[in-house]
């Protein structure tokens, strides 16, 4: 696990801003492919966002960028591989595909698989 042992800049940034604007854009930069690398950067700054931010500033992309190369030489930072692995799979069940974000959690689609093929095979009344 990782120490919020964070630069004063940093956490100014997280402090000054409105809690869910802020989550709400860390969220989002999580769920694109392109920051897949930065995943735990961006992890963490959602951790220290729903704990310390407090403000009413909404913030901008700049600011953003900041408060992840501010985590640089942080745990988080130093922690962080290059991405090598599928970011969005597909799992199948009998009313069609549908398609996850793994993330950084590697064979989460095979795991889901056996979990959705254990349970639909199974005979229940009211399935749907």
């Amino acid at each position: 696990m990782f120490h919020f042992d964070l630069s004063r800049r940093v956490l100014s940034f997280v402090t000054r801003c409105k809690r869910e604007d802020l989550v709400d854009k860390l969220v989002g930069l999580s769920l694109s492919p392109e920051y897949q690398s930065n995943h735990l950067r961006i992890l963490t700054l959602i951790q220290v966002a729903l704990v310390h931010a407090s403000g009413r500033r909404r913030p901008s992309s700049t600011e953003l960028a900041a408060m992840l190369n501010g985590l640089r030489d942080h745990d988080a930072g130093r922690n962080e591989d290059p991405a090598e692995d599928v970011f969005v799979s597909a799992v199948s069940t009998p009313d069609g595909e549908y398609k996850i974000f793994n993330g950084v959690y590697p064979a989460a689609d095979f795991n889901l698989q056996r979990m959705l093929d254990a349970v639909l095979s199974q005979d229940f009344p009211a399935r749907e």
